[in-house]
Parts: C-alpha cells; structure tokens; sequence
C-alpha cells in the first residue's frame, strides 16, 4: 500500500479550507418527510440517498428516522383503537343526552343514551386509527362513560332524588305483585267474584263483613297500592248496589202488602 496517497490512488496537495481534503463537508439542513398514516410510537422510517457519502464510491447513504408519537392527554391508543373518557352527569346518565367529544378528526357530537351505565363503552365506528399495510382498514374510538355522583346535594335536589327513589319502590313492588304466580291473581278477585255472586242470589247487606274478613284472611301479605285501589272501587260499587236494591225493595214492599190485602179482602167478600 502506498504510504503517500493511503491507497486512495491521489494525493492532494492543495487542501480546500473548507473540507480539509476529506471531499465532504458536514452541514444540517431540513428536509420534508411524509409520515404515513396510522405509524406507531417507535416506528422507523427509511429515508433514501439523505444519508452519508462514502469515500470511495461517493454514494450518499440512507437516513433512519425513528418516530416518536405525541400522546394526546385525553386520548391513549391501545392497537388500531382508540379510547377516551367522558364525564357525565348521573341525570344525563338517566336521561341521555349528548357530548361533544375531541376525536382525530376534530370535535365531534357523541349520543349518550337513556340508563347509561359506569364504564359503559361508546363506540364510533371507523374513528380509530388506520392501517399502515392496509389504508381500507380503520380502528374504533371508544369512550368510557364515567358517570359522576354528586357529594353535596341541595335540599331542593335531594328531595327530587328522594322522590323518585320512593316512585322506584313502588313500582318494584307492583312489578313483583303484578308479576307473581296465577294463584296469587285467583286469591286475590275469588272473594270479589264470590261476593257478587253473594249479591245476586238475594243476600243482604249485612253479609258483606263476613266475606271482607274471609278475603282478607285469605291473602298472606298486604296488597299493594293498586290492588287496595280495585278493592275500594268494588267496595263502593256494591255497597251502592245493596243500599239502591234494599230501598226499591222497602219501596215495593208495602205496595206489594196493600195489593195483597186487597185481593184477599176481595176474596172474602166473595166467599
């Protein structure tokens, strides 16, 4: 090897100031490099003839890019899906409502629906992120409901609440009753049935205690609201049935006596 020109095959006698002799001069500059869509955190990219030149064949090199994606601070990225979290009111989780929601894709409106639950998941189709290999896919965004309980309520706001809990309760227990075997529906209009019968084969009045103790013997646990309800309606409804029956009966009964007085009287003077 050539201990003058280092096998190089030339020698430079009139260094250049800039370079020195080397034939390159080092230097930053910008450069535009597109980055395609749906790139993960760490990902490289290749950039082609941007990199160093070698000595010998004077070809430029390529330059490795490593991605660093920028987390958003109210969206994290879990595979090609996204997720976010959303804060609603417990009446808006009852009623339903609608949020407006920061996406990739701007601000957009999300539809919460009546009964929302806590951790419920939302989803918007096709609001995730792409494929990179296949630009025709596309991930979801999801968003967790996150549904807030007040600490502190108002007299006003607690009475509401109290409210509807009581109209809650209520309804559960007609739902149960309501909602219970066909024997329980029997004992409950049998004595009703039996006490109308009662009325129609000539019973009086009178006989109308005997068949509320039966009925109320009958049944194991007190009735709900709706059924006392039917029973005051029934209730009523053939007492004024027995008082109006036993007034045309002490209408009728003394013209029927007169009547009857009369024929006979009329016999005897036949006789």
């Amino acid at each position: 090897m050539c201990s003058n020109c280092g096998g190089n095959g030339r020698i430079v006698t009139d260094h250049c100031r800039k370079c020195g002799g080397r034939g390159q001069v080092q230097s930053k500059r910008s450069i535009k490099v597109v980055v395609p869509p749906g790139v993960h955190d760490g990902a490289t990219m290749q950039v082609r003839g941007e990199g160093n030149i070698d000595k010998k064949s004077s070809i430029a090199g390529d330059l490795y890019l490593i991605i660093h994606v920028r987390q958003k601070r109210e969206i994290w990225r879990d595979g090609l899906n996204l997720y976010s979290k959303v804060d609603v009111d417990f009446t808006e989780a009852i009623l339903g409502t609608v949020k407006k929601v920061t996406t990739v894709d701007g601000m957009k409106d999300l539809q919460i629906p009546p009964g929302c639950q806590p951790g419920e998941k939302i989803k918007m189709s096709k609001m995730g992120v792409p494929d990179m290999n296949r630009s025709s896919v596309r991930g979801d965004h999801l968003f967790l409901i996150n549904v807030q309980i007040p600490k502190n309520l108002s007299d006003a706001e607690r009475t509401l609440v109290e409210k509807l809990a009581s109209l809650r309760a209520t309804s559960k227990q007609y739902s149960v009753s309501s909602g219970g075997d066909s024997k329980g529906v029997a004992r409950f209009w049998k004595p009703i049935k039996d006490f109308l019968r009662m009325g129609r084969s000539g019973r009086r009045f009178a006989s109308i205690g005997t068949d509320t103790i039966v009925f109320w013997s009958l049944n194991r646990s007190l009735p709900s609201f709706p059924q006392i309800t039917s029973l005051f309606a029934v209730f009523i409804g053939t007492c004024i049935f027995a008082l109006v029956k036993v007034c045309c009966y002490k209408i009728l009964q003394p013209k029927q006596s007169a009547k009857l007085k009369f024929l006979l009287h009329r016999e005897i003077k036949e006789q």
